[in-house]
């Protein structure tokens, strides 16, 4: 593994813990923090795959072109599209809102967030993984 591809890692592993944290958290919450570390937590997790495929991941956050960017190496991660479209939607609401967000939505936003982890990092470790950079076209 790359520094860059563990400095990713690390990085979003850091912000799923926080989201985590601050969701469980019964008063005063920052439910718009839960929201934008979740999105960050997915977003360094694809350019963590990017990075380890042997790709430069462009300077976005939008999870829909990291997640298109991805589908040539993990082509079932489309499944992946209705929830990444959601999480950006929250990070948005979490900017832009009028309301606050609610501990449901953000609760939500973690969900989204530690499946999407999950099949990351099931990615990240499988060794097939390790020696494919250029998959079949």
């Amino acid at each position: 593994m790359t520094p860059e591809v563990a400095e990713s890692i690390r990085r979003a592993e850091g912000r799923w813990r926080a989201a985590k944290r601050e969701v469980a958290v019964v008063e005063g919450a920052a439910y718009e923090y839960v929201a934008e570390a979740a999105h960050f937590c997915v977003e360094m997790y694809f350019k963590a795959c990017l990075l380890h495929w042997n790709r430069d991941p462009p300077k976005t956050h939008d999870l829909r072109q990291l997640l298109a960017m991805s589908l040539r190496y993990e082509p079932l991660w489309i499944e992946l599209e209705p929830a990444m479209i959601r999480l950006m939607g929250f990070f948005k609401e979490s900017r832009y809102a009028d309301e606050p967000m609610s501990q449901d939505e953000a609760l939500e936003a973690v969900e989204i967030a530690t499946r999407a982890r999950t099949l990351f990092r099931a990615a990240l470790e499988s060794p097939d993984l390790f020696s494919r950079h250029d998959p079949p076209v």
